[in-house]
């Protein structure tokens, strides 16, 4: 039974650190983004995808800038994993959410019947 604990306790701290050192600003740009200029609202979940990706090669080759070296993430780390689960589903809202925004800012109303009154 204590082994089980101290998994658990090993679990919840690597939750915590990946929750800690996220770094959402990529993600919240692209998704924003291609959110604002994606022409149907369908396929959210592949437009997140590659929001993933491109935030993801984003974060790796922003080091680049500055003279650093490219910062590759460990797939096989629950850390990294973890993060990329959390930015899926925050580039999935987003998505959602500015096609939300697309439509209700929109000025144009939808005619549904393009007949003319007699």
């Amino acid at each position: 039974m204590p082994q089980m604990v101290e998994y658990l306790w090993l679990i919840m701290d690597g939750v915590w650190a990946a929750l800690m050192s996220l770094n959402i600003v990529p993600m919240v740009m692209v998704a924003g983004l291609i959110g604002l200029f994606q022409s149907k609202p369908a396929h959210y979940a592949v437009k997140a995808l590659i929001c993933l990706g491109l935030a993801i090669l984003i974060d790796a080759l922003w080091p680049l800038t500055f003279g650093g070296d490219m910062v590759i993430p460990a797939i096989t780390q629950l850390e990294v994993q973890l993060q990329m689960v959390v930015l899926y589903g925050l580039g999935y809202l987003i998505l959602k959410v500015m096609m939300r925004v697309k439509k209700a800012v929109s000025l144009t109303p939808v005619v549904k019947d393009a007949q003319t009154p007699e």
